[in-house]
């Protein structure tokens, strides 16, 4: 099974707002061992605490190229 996830960004009176799929909402409800969570290549998906998220429930990260086109 694989899981996708993104980071997507609106403009809003006090600055920019940045929502994010709720990762550790859908782990506890649905219990995934072993899903793959597909995301871009944006900075939030690099950090090393997302890393760690998904290797503490053993999930598998990948990622496609991205990252790309919200700041262009």
């Amino acid at each position: 099974m694989t899981w996708l996830t993104d980071v997507t960004e609106h403009p809003s009176a006090e600055g920019k707002l940045y929502l994010c799929a709720a990762l550790r909402n859908a782990i506890v409800l649905r219990n995934p061992l072993g899903v793959i969570v597909h995301s871009d290549g944006g900075s939030p998906f690099r950090s090393a605490s997302y890393r760690r998220l998904l290797r503490g429930y053993e999930l598998t990260g990948s990622m496609g190229r991205g990252g790309r086109g919200a700041t262009r």
